[in-house]
């Protein structure tokens, strides 16, 4: 989540910037459990649920690897994400 940047951490700042943009928004969690969670960190969870948004959680780098590649593929067009692909191993 990330030390606060005013009320907010810089996440929860780039979250809301882009709702209000009304950019493509993907939404990962790293580990299984929330219980460890700051309230803060619980609370970003929370808005994204109430926005509509589900989430994908990952263990690592590795694991998180083709979520994304398939998040990208569905949020830009094909012919800049086959581009993009051959670079992600």
């Amino acid at each position: 989540y990330g030390p606060p940047d005013g009320e907010i951490s810089a996440t929860h700042h780039e979250y809301r910037e882009a709702q209000r943009l009304k950019l493509p928004t993907v939404v990962f969690l790293k580990g299984a459990k929330d219980d460890a969670r700051s309230a803060d960190m619980r609370a970003l969870i929370d808005e994204t649920k109430r926005d509509g948004y589900k989430y994908v959680r990952f263990h690592d780098r590795e694991d998180l690897k083709p979520f994304m590649l398939a998040a990208l593929r569905r949020a830009v067009p094909a012919t800049r994400v086959q581009a993009v692909a051959p670079q992600i191993k």
